[in-house]
């Protein structure tokens, strides 16, 4: 079998999935309203307070560091990586602040093949990860090892990858 430069050299092979459509859009719309409200309770505590003044050169400065350290949450990534018979995944925010969600030996998957509507029934008392880019499910894969379900796209070679280590027909 032609391992085509993966695994057994050490390399490693990953790539990233930037959420997009509907989920994006959704936080980035719960983030400007929050923003709002932030700046309505800023200017009605300084009404009702009487310090109009000081508090309204709060509002913009305080928005700035609010909005600083906020925004980056519309931009989460999931990262697949796969090096020696492992798959990896990794949530990150703009590139930052990588969260490992799950990592498992390829051999260990109990599953993996194209996902339809017809599995919806697999993935209950399964912890999920959505690893899409859209909400729409052409295209995805559901892996299950353990009490965790992975959705997500593969492309050409993270699915030679798993065939070789997994055995599995994709």
């Amino acid at each position: 079998m032609n391992n085509e430069g993966f695994g057994s050299n050490g390399s490693a092979y990953e790539y990233t999935v930037a959420c997009e459509g509907r989920r994006k859009t959704l936080s980035r719309l719960i983030l400007l309203t929050v923003y709002a409200i932030w700046v309505i309770a800023f200017f009605t505590m300084g009404v009702l307070t009487r310090i109009l003044l000081p508090l309204l050169c709060f509002i913009p400065l305080t928005l700035c560091i609010l909005v600083f350290f906020t925004w980056r949450l519309t931009k989460k990534e999931i990262k697949l990586s796969f090096l020696a018979g492992r798959m990896t995944v990794i949530r990150q925010f703009d590139g930052k602040n990588q969260k490992k969600l799950a990592e498992v030996p390829i051999k260990e998957i109990e599953t993996v093949k194209p996902y339809d509507a017809s599995d919806v029934s697999l993935l209950h008392g399964k912890h999920v990860i959505h690893a899409l880019k859209n909400d729409s499910e052409e295209g995805a894969y559901l892996a299950l090892f353990g009490q965790t379900a992975l959705l997500f796209e593969a492309n050409e070679k993270a699915l030679k990858i798993l065939k070789y280590y997994g055995g599995f027909s994709l």
